[in-house]
């Protein structure tokens, strides 16, 4: 446990001490309800309770991870917090599937070197430290996309979780060690270091057309920045692009019909609908109340 807490420190030591650090447990095997604990970074005490009941679940299969930002109070003990709820991001990160023999002869070549790099048991997660913690989850998004092309990585969002170093990873029903390999803790960047590998979001193709509301004979397409915000949350769940669509297990979770975890959902990015081989339809409404996603914040529906 306490690597797991030296590396929180290290990490959030220039945020909002009022703002909140978020644990989360999520079962390696079993489709489980995920549950979090939301601690206010100065609550040095609770911080600690907290990841001593994470690391106990992490002994019985459980995954320990913990939020990339910090986030505002008010979520429950079954949310995480979407991109409206986040507070500070301390640092940019890049996950790469893929052993560290083979995914640090990559990072050498890169021209700005991580401030950590850890191990997370199947791959490598790297990450670069800021001068300050940045408010700007849109900037962090587009250079977080960047990053993942530009190392061959999967695409993170600002509200992503990570596996906690110091923790078991338990995925494929093996224990591996999450671990920091290599940190310097004093080289910390801006976010306008990493603009050569800003990505904005890629607009749909002019032939496809987003999906409408209805209101008598008005046509009113869709919010944009609600879709963004959908395809944010579930790229940070593991999703995987087809063209258009993302594709991964049904999110679906209050009218759940299925209990596999195969990639039987997608969600099209050119209209907001998504569809479940099981479930059927599903609108883009639906799919923002099972993702915990403020409609209102993000200027409504259409």
């Amino acid at each position: 446990m306490e690597g797991s807490l030296d590396f929180l420190h290290s990490l959030f030591a220039r945020c909002n001490s009022e703002a909140n650090l978020t644990l989360t447990a999520i079962h390696s095997t079993e489709n489980k309800p995920v549950p979090s604990r939301h601690i206010r970074l100065r609550d040095t005490a609770a911080l600690a309770d907290a990841l001593e009941r994470l690391h106990a679940a992490n002994r019985l299969g459980w995954g320990a991870y913990f939020g990339l930002a910090t986030r505002r109070s008010g979520l429950s003990r079954w949310q995480r917090g979407d991109m409206n709820m986040l507070v500070e991001v301390p640092a940019l990160i890049a996950d790469i599937d893929e052993p560290p023999q083979v995914a640090l002869q990559r990072v050498r070549a890169f021209p700005l070197s991580p401030s950590c790099i850890v191990s997370s048991g199947h791959g490598v997660h790297l990450y670069w430290l800021f001068e300050q913690p940045t408010t700007d989850m849109q900037a962090v998004n587009a250079v977080h996309r960047g990053l993942a092309q530009a190392l061959k990585g999967d695409y993170l969002t600002a509200a992503t979780a990570l596996r906690l170093p110091g923790s078991l990873n338990t995925k494929y029903g093996t224990t591996v060690p999450c671990e920091v390999l290599k940190s310097d803790w004093s080289r910390r960047y801006t976010i306008a270091d990493f603009d050569q590998f800003r990505k904005e979001t890629v607009q749909p193709k002019p032939s496809q057309q987003p999906q409408s509301l209805h209101k008598g004979s008005t046509s009113v397409a869709l919010n944009p920045t609600l879709i963004q915000q959908v395809a944010d949350v579930l790229l940070s769940q593991g999703f995987k692009w087809r063209e258009t669509w993302l594709n991964g297990p049904c999110p679906h979770a209050h009218l759940h019909k299925h209990a596999d975890k195969r990639p039987s959902f997608g969600f099209n990015t050119a209209t907001g609908y998504g569809y479940c081989f099981v479930c059927g339809a599903m609108l883009l409404k639906q799919l923002c109340a099972e993702l915990s996603i403020d409609v209102v914040n993000a200027g409504g529906l259409s």
